[in-house]
């Protein structure tokens, strides 16, 4: 007999947040079980009970953030259906469900090479916008903390991309050629770093008007 095969769990984190199973959105309407699906499948675990809460719970009693926690991984169970959960839980700790297929548009992103972009721009396509568009406090939590350098991270790897893109349009001295119009029309987040914004402007100097 076949073994059943689990439907991949997709996380579109650059830009809004966005997660599908199987192709089908998944609501998540409560910040925190999101959040907490999105950290678990990025960061490499496990991770203990008490820092999960300390992350996504700066105010609340500890006593308070264990029953809050424990709501929160209880909504998750349910994302994978019969296929089980993509989380691993004990008393002590979570962890991402190493069994369970997961992906996301910023580990796509990321893992691009060079030649890859340089080859097809429009790859640069993954990027919607700002990692977690939408999902900080605006405040100096940890978990804003945490969120600000994922997207220093995904806006370096913009950057290089772009510069990437404009060296390869020095060697072909074609700009047309070597910038997909997704990429022309592409707009750095608010905030996004100054390499990155002079990478942008750098490649408009290469577009013939």
């Amino acid at each position: 007999m076949a073994q059943r095969r689990t439907p991949t769990l997709h996380l579109s984190l650059l830009g809004q947040l966005e997660i599908t199973f199987a192709g089908k959105p998944v609501p998540l309407p409560h910040r925190i079980p999101r959040r907490l699906l999105v950290y678990l499948c990025l960061e490499e675990g496990p991770h203990a009970r008490p820092s999960l809460a300390e992350l996504l719970y700066p105010y609340r009693t500890v006593e308070n953030t264990r029953t809050l926690l424990r709501q929160a991984l209880f909504r998750l169970s349910g994302i994978g259906a019969r296929y089980g959960s993509p989380l691993v839980a004990t008393r002590d700790s979570v962890a991402r469900n190493p069994n369970f297929p997961i992906t996301s548009d910023y580990a796509d992103f990321m893992d691009f090479s060079m030649e890859a972009i340089a080859q097809n721009p429009s790859r640069l396509d993954h990027y919607r916008g700002p990692f977690l568009d939408e999902e900080t406090d605006n405040n100096r939590s940890a978990w804003d903390g945490w969120v600000q350098g994922r997207r220093r991270t995904v806006n370096n790897q913009l950057a290089r991309f772009y510069e990437c893109l404009i060296r390869r349009a020095e060697t072909l001295n074609d700009a047309e050629q070597a910038i997909s119009p997704s990429l022309s029309a592409a707009i750095p987040p608010a905030g996004a770093s100054s390499q990155l914004a002079a990478a942008r402007l750098a490649v408009f100097a290469f577009i013939p008007p």
